[in-house]
């Protein structure tokens, strides 16, 4: 981690690296790859410090130390982020609803949603087309 830089005298310190990653775009990808893979460290670490853990005194430590590694996995590599599941009002699946509506009804269920969202204003069907 890039803190760990900051304890070591021959290396550079923690403003230079981000003033170089401002500048360098490569630099800056390339520590956006590193954090990306630091991920699974930071999730390795929690099942250390978990399975570490003897006093149960110290729980709401061991839970914070584990939340927060979790956390900063999550932002750093969309594999450990939570997930949001989206649902309907009643908690079901708004995906397995829409995959069992026909395609009419999964249209006038988006326009509905879209209206209540303000996105629509005023919708008007298409008119036909008179065959003559």
């Amino acid at each position: 981690m890039l803190l760990d830089l900051s304890r070591d005298a021959d290396l550079p310190a923690v403003r230079t690296i981000y003033a170089e990653m401002r500048r360098n775009p490569e630099f800056a990808a390339a520590i956006a790859a590193a954090r990306v893979e630091s991920a699974f460290s930071l999730a390795e670490q929690t099942i250390l410090i978990a399975d570490e853990a003897k006093d149960p005194a110290m729980s709401q430590l061991v839970r914070n130390r584990c939340d927060q590694r979790r956390w900063l996995a999550g932002k750093f590599n969309a594999r450990f982020a939570d997930k949001t599941a989206i649902t309907d009002a009643d908690g079901g699946s708004l995906v397995e609803r829409f995959r069992r509506m026909s395609e009419e009804e999964r249209e006038a269920r988006v326009l509905e949603l879209a209206i209540k969202a303000g996105l629509v204003i005023e919708h008007r069907p298409a008119e036909p087309e008179k065959s003559e």
